[in-house]
């Protein structure tokens, strides 16, 4: 919870967890989440592209996976304060005091003054990031066939990598993504200005993945 505007105290954010008492901190919540999303490989700044593809640009929560953030306003100008959905299993809101009350079980967990209208809309789009996410996964593991059957160990590659183990360069899933995006600028780009443009080494240095040993 963000508290950075309130003046009778050092502390900037308190930390509400399901099965450990809260904690304060003088860090804002800006600087906490961010460290999380960071450790996550997969920070914030790549979550707004990614939201932005699907036409979301406020408030953005945070989806990865069976993880998911909200915050309680957008995050560009001032700390918001962010809560866990993936606790969340049941809500309730007061219309008369406008006041949502968030519940895992049977237990409520967190009261914030919000709309009925402004909750159901950080809902869907959490949801559909949700499900854009699991259809991206889904069907990429759609072409692998994690049984094993006896067919695929017929397969020469499947075969070859039961005696070879091949050493991968360390980067993360957003590396990759974002290594991609660099690549296709500088295709574009290089059919733009041409092949021979001394630039285009320049931009490629940036963003070039360590070589795979062999």
């Amino acid at each position: 919870m963000d508290i950075s505007d309130r003046e009778e105290t050092p502390y900037n954010s308190i930390m509400y967890q399901l099965n450990d008492s809260p904690k304060k901190s003088t860090e804002t919540t800006t600087v906490i989440m961010n460290r999380y999303f960071d450790s996550q490989y997969f920070p914030y700044s790549c979550m707004k592209l990614f939201g932005e593809s699907l036409g979301y640009k406020r408030s953005l929560p945070y989806i990865l996976g069976e993880t998911y953030f909200v915050p309680d306003r957008g995050t560009s100008k001032k700390p918001a304060s962010w809560y866990a959905l993936h606790h969340v299993a049941n809500s309730n809101f007061n219309s008369a005091d406008k006041k949502l009350t968030l519940f895992t079980k049977q237990h409520p967990i967190l009261t914030q003054d919000t709309t009925h209208v402004g909750f159901e809309k950080q809902l869907n789009v959490a949801s559909h990031l949700y499900f854009t996410q699991t259809k991206l996964v889904e069907g990429l593991f759609n072409h692998f066939d994690v049984s094993r059957n006896r067919i695929y160990r017929e397969n020469l590659v499947h075969q070859r990598l039961e005696r070879v183990s091949y050493q991968l360069p360390s980067f993360t899933a957003y590396d990759f993504f974002q290594f991609m995006t660099f690549y296709n600028a500088q295709k574009s780009l290089s059919t733009i200005l041409g092949e021979d443009t001394p630039y285009l080494d320049e931009a490629r240095s940036s963003f070039r993945l360590p070589k795979m040993d062999k």
